[in-house]
Protein backbone atom coordinates (compact mmCIF):
# COMPACT_ATOMS: atom_id res chain seq x y z
CA UNK A 1 0.00 0.00 0.00
CA UNK A 2 1.46 3.02 -1.02
CA UNK A 3 1.72 6.24 2.06
CA UNK A 4 3.30 9.07 2.37
CA UNK A 5 5.09 9.81 6.18
CA UNK A 6 4.08 13.09 6.25
CA UNK A 7 6.60 16.12 8.60
CA UNK A 8 6.34 19.61 9.51
CA UNK A 9 7.24 20.88 6.14
CA UNK A 10 7.83 18.09 3.83
CA UNK A 11 6.44 14.37 2.69
CA UNK A 12 8.20 11.44 1.66
CA UNK A 13 6.49 8.17 0.03
CA UNK A 14 7.11 4.45 0.46
CA UNK A 15 4.73 1.80 0.67
CA UNK A 16 3.97 -1.49 3.04
CA UNK A 17 5.57 -4.61 2.51
CA UNK A 18 3.07 -8.34 2.84
CA UNK A 19 2.97 -7.89 6.76
CA UNK A 20 2.12 -3.82 6.64
CA UNK A 21 5.46 -2.98 7.63
CA UNK A 22 7.72 -0.21 6.23
CA UNK A 23 11.32 1.30 5.87
CA UNK A 24 12.20 4.55 5.07
CA UNK A 25 15.72 5.87 5.62
CA UNK A 26 16.61 9.34 5.06
CA UNK A 27 19.91 11.24 4.54
CA UNK A 28 18.83 14.34 6.29
CA UNK A 29 17.14 15.64 9.44
CA UNK A 30 13.42 16.37 9.24
CA UNK A 31 10.74 18.45 11.65
CA UNK A 32 8.56 16.93 14.14
CA UNK A 33 5.74 15.93 14.31
CA UNK A 34 5.28 12.88 11.76
CA UNK A 35 1.97 11.61 10.40
CA UNK A 36 1.44 9.20 7.95
CA UNK A 37 -1.55 9.55 5.17
CA UNK A 38 -2.86 7.06 2.42
CA UNK A 39 -4.99 8.39 -0.49
CA UNK A 40 -5.33 11.91 2.08
CA UNK A 41 -6.97 10.62 4.93
CA UNK A 42 -4.21 9.79 7.89
CA UNK A 43 -3.84 6.08 9.22
CA UNK A 44 -4.65 6.40 13.10
CA UNK A 45 -1.93 4.67 14.83
CA UNK A 46 -2.37 1.76 16.90
CA UNK A 47 0.29 1.50 19.17
CA UNK A 48 0.83 3.44 22.52
CA UNK A 49 4.69 3.20 21.61
CA UNK A 50 5.95 6.79 20.27
CA UNK A 51 6.15 6.76 16.75
CA UNK A 52 9.02 9.73 17.01
CA UNK A 53 12.03 10.60 19.01
CA UNK A 54 13.75 13.68 18.87
CA UNK A 55 17.37 14.24 19.00
CA UNK A 56 18.72 15.76 22.01
CA UNK A 57 22.20 17.78 22.07
CA UNK A 58 23.26 15.56 24.82
CA UNK A 59 27.07 14.87 25.70
CA UNK A 60 27.03 11.26 24.28
CA UNK A 61 24.35 9.11 23.40
CA UNK A 62 23.91 5.21 23.73
CA UNK A 63 23.22 2.01 21.50
CA UNK A 64 22.22 -1.30 23.31
CA UNK A 65 21.30 -4.80 22.82
CA UNK A 66 18.35 -5.63 23.83
CA UNK A 67 17.86 -9.57 24.34
CA UNK A 68 20.46 -10.64 27.49
CA UNK A 69 21.26 -7.07 27.53
CA UNK A 70 17.77 -5.63 28.95
CA UNK A 71 15.95 -8.80 29.00
CA UNK A 72 16.83 -12.31 29.90
CA UNK A 73 15.90 -13.69 26.50
CA UNK A 74 18.61 -17.05 26.31
CA UNK A 75 19.52 -16.71 23.16
CA UNK A 76 22.41 -18.73 23.27
CA UNK A 77 19.11 -21.59 23.14
CA UNK A 78 17.56 -21.49 20.87
CA UNK A 79 14.59 -23.83 22.10
CA UNK A 80 14.85 -22.17 25.27
CA UNK A 81 14.89 -18.62 23.80
CA UNK A 82 11.56 -19.34 21.70
CA UNK A 83 10.03 -21.37 24.98
CA UNK A 84 10.03 -17.71 26.87
CA UNK A 85 8.99 -16.03 23.97
CA UNK A 86 6.27 -18.27 23.64
CA UNK A 87 4.80 -19.26 27.03
CA UNK A 88 6.39 -16.70 29.43
CA UNK A 89 4.35 -13.30 29.48
CA UNK A 90 6.27 -10.00 29.49
CA UNK A 91 5.39 -8.65 33.12
CA UNK A 92 7.10 -12.31 34.70
CA UNK A 93 10.37 -11.65 31.82
CA UNK A 94 13.28 -10.69 34.20
CA UNK A 95 15.48 -7.54 32.85
CA UNK A 96 18.92 -7.47 33.39
CA UNK A 97 19.16 -5.00 36.70
CA UNK A 98 23.23 -3.48 35.16
CA UNK A 99 21.80 -2.11 32.28
CA UNK A 100 18.43 -1.08 33.37
CA UNK A 101 19.86 1.29 36.20
CA UNK A 102 23.01 2.33 33.89
CA UNK A 103 20.21 3.46 31.69
CA UNK A 104 18.30 5.18 34.23
CA UNK A 105 20.96 7.36 35.59
CA UNK A 106 21.83 7.60 31.69
CA UNK A 107 18.15 8.84 30.66
CA UNK A 108 18.63 11.69 33.71
CA UNK A 109 20.99 13.39 30.63
CA UNK A 110 18.05 13.23 28.01
CA UNK A 111 20.67 11.54 25.84
CA UNK A 112 19.85 9.74 22.66
CA UNK A 113 19.66 5.92 23.01
CA UNK A 114 18.82 3.47 20.23
CA UNK A 115 17.93 -0.25 21.13
CA UNK A 116 19.49 -2.47 18.17
CA UNK A 117 18.76 -6.06 18.29
CA UNK A 118 18.92 -9.22 16.22
CA UNK A 119 15.16 -9.53 17.97
CA UNK A 120 12.43 -10.19 14.70
CA UNK A 121 9.63 -7.34 14.61
CA UNK A 122 7.11 -10.16 15.39
CA UNK A 123 8.25 -9.29 19.20
CA UNK A 124 7.92 -5.98 18.70
CA UNK A 125 4.41 -5.74 21.11
CA UNK A 126 5.91 -7.73 23.21
CA UNK A 127 8.77 -5.77 23.72
CA UNK A 128 6.99 -2.20 23.55
CA UNK A 129 4.71 -3.88 26.81
CA UNK A 130 7.84 -5.37 28.53
CA UNK A 131 9.57 -1.49 28.14
CA UNK A 132 6.50 0.31 29.40
CA UNK A 133 6.01 -1.54 32.91
CA UNK A 134 7.31 -0.36 36.08
CA UNK A 135 11.27 -1.39 35.31
CA UNK A 136 12.17 2.53 34.56
CA UNK A 137 13.83 1.75 31.23
CA UNK A 138 13.41 4.35 28.50
CA UNK A 139 11.57 4.50 25.45
CA UNK A 140 13.82 4.57 22.49
CA UNK A 141 14.02 3.53 19.35
CA UNK A 142 13.64 -0.12 18.35
CA UNK A 143 15.76 -1.16 15.59
CA UNK A 144 14.56 -5.35 15.12
CA UNK A 145 14.84 -7.77 12.14
CA UNK A 146 12.84 -7.84 9.40
CA UNK A 147 9.51 -9.85 10.35
CA UNK A 148 10.11 -13.57 10.36
CA UNK A 149 7.79 -16.47 9.77
CA UNK A 150 7.37 -19.78 12.31
CA UNK A 151 9.55 -21.80 9.74
CA UNK A 152 12.35 -19.00 9.58
CA UNK A 153 12.15 -18.26 13.14
CA UNK A 154 12.70 -21.64 14.78
CA UNK A 155 16.37 -21.92 11.87
CA UNK A 156 17.53 -18.70 12.78
CA UNK A 157 17.07 -17.29 8.77
CA UNK A 158 17.83 -13.20 10.60
CA UNK A 159 19.98 -11.37 8.10
CA UNK A 160 23.58 -11.75 9.86
CA UNK A 161 24.84 -8.50 9.37
CA UNK A 162 21.90 -6.58 10.49
CA UNK A 163 23.46 -5.76 13.57
CA UNK A 164 26.80 -4.23 11.99
CA UNK A 165 25.06 -1.98 9.64
CA UNK A 166 22.48 -0.57 11.87
CA UNK A 167 25.17 0.47 14.22
CA UNK A 168 27.26 1.72 10.79
CA UNK A 169 23.97 3.54 9.62
CA UNK A 170 23.10 5.03 13.17
CA UNK A 171 26.43 6.74 13.22
CA UNK A 172 26.82 7.78 10.11
CA UNK A 173 23.18 9.74 10.17
CA UNK A 174 24.63 11.31 13.88
CA UNK A 175 28.35 13.52 15.13
CA UNK A 176 27.64 12.32 18.43
CA UNK A 177 29.66 9.79 20.47
CA UNK A 178 28.18 6.76 21.93
CA UNK A 179 28.85 4.10 24.05
CA UNK A 180 28.01 0.16 22.95
CA UNK A 181 26.12 -2.10 25.43
CA UNK A 182 25.71 -5.97 24.78
CA UNK A 183 26.58 -9.15 26.20
CA UNK A 184 28.07 -12.52 25.45
CA UNK A 185 25.67 -14.83 24.08
CA UNK A 186 25.92 -14.03 20.14
CA UNK A 187 28.18 -11.85 18.38
CA UNK A 188 27.89 -8.61 19.97
CA UNK A 189 31.28 -8.80 21.04
CA UNK A 190 32.85 -9.23 17.69
CA UNK A 191 30.42 -6.22 15.85
CA UNK A 192 31.45 -3.72 18.82
CA UNK A 193 35.04 -4.75 18.15
CA UNK A 194 34.42 -3.96 14.26
CA UNK A 195 32.38 -0.90 15.01
CA UNK A 196 35.09 0.49 17.54
CA UNK A 197 37.76 -0.52 14.90
CA UNK A 198 36.00 1.75 12.38
CA UNK A 199 35.16 4.63 14.07
CA UNK A 200 37.53 4.89 17.59
CA UNK A 201 36.89 8.21 17.99
CA UNK A 202 32.94 7.69 18.29
CA UNK A 203 32.92 5.08 20.50
CA UNK A 204 33.69 6.21 24.10
CA UNK A 205 33.00 3.15 26.02
CA UNK A 206 32.28 -0.41 25.12
CA UNK A 207 29.68 -2.61 27.68
CA UNK A 208 29.65 -6.23 27.87
CA UNK A 209 27.44 -8.37 30.01
CA UNK A 210 28.82 -12.14 31.35
CA UNK A 211 25.62 -14.40 30.64
CA UNK A 212 27.04 -17.68 32.44
CA UNK A 213 29.01 -17.89 35.73
CA UNK A 214 32.13 -18.67 33.49
CA UNK A 215 33.74 -17.63 30.36
CA UNK A 216 34.16 -20.19 27.73
CA UNK A 217 37.02 -20.50 25.41
CA UNK A 218 35.81 -18.62 22.71
CA UNK A 219 34.23 -15.54 25.19
CA UNK A 220 37.05 -15.52 26.78
CA UNK A 221 39.39 -15.00 23.48
CA UNK A 222 37.16 -12.88 21.80
CA UNK A 223 37.08 -10.56 25.13
CA UNK A 224 41.03 -10.37 25.10
CA UNK A 225 40.71 -9.06 21.69
CA UNK A 226 38.60 -6.38 22.78
CA UNK A 227 41.11 -5.29 25.25
CA UNK A 228 43.68 -4.54 22.21
CA UNK A 229 41.33 -1.59 20.99
CA UNK A 230 42.20 1.97 22.24
CA UNK A 231 38.23 1.89 23.56
CA UNK A 232 38.08 0.81 26.79
CA UNK A 233 35.42 -2.00 27.38
CA UNK A 234 33.87 -3.20 31.17
CA UNK A 235 32.78 -6.80 31.42
CA UNK A 236 30.04 -7.03 33.97
CA UNK A 237 27.14 -9.65 35.26
CA UNK A 238 23.79 -9.04 35.81
CA UNK A 239 23.94 -7.29 38.99
CA UNK A 240 27.20 -6.00 39.37
CA UNK A 241 27.14 -3.12 41.49
CA UNK A 242 28.86 0.60 40.19
CA UNK A 243 28.39 3.92 40.42
CA UNK A 244 26.37 4.58 38.14
CA UNK A 245 26.18 8.18 38.74
CA UNK A 246 29.75 8.72 38.87
CA UNK A 247 30.21 6.09 35.57
CA UNK A 248 27.69 8.66 33.66
CA UNK A 249 29.56 12.02 34.75
CA UNK A 250 33.38 10.30 33.63
CA UNK A 251 31.48 9.57 30.41
CA UNK A 252 30.51 13.21 29.54
CA UNK A 253 34.24 13.81 30.29
CA UNK A 254 35.19 11.54 27.51
CA UNK A 255 32.92 13.09 25.38
CA UNK A 256 34.51 16.05 25.34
Amino acid sequence: MPILINTKNESFETKTDAHGGFQLTLDQSIQLPISITNNGSTLKSVQNYPISFAENNSAFGVISDIDDTLIKSYTANNLKRISTISFTPPQRRQPIHFTLNFLESINKTKSNIYCVSKSESNLFSLLNYFIQLDHKLPEAPLFLTPYLSLKQLIFDKKPKDFKYQTITKILNLTQQKFILIGDDTQRDMIIYYHIASKYPDRILKIFIRQTKHQRKTHQQNMWLKLQTLSTPSYYFKTDTSIDFEQEVSNLKTMAL
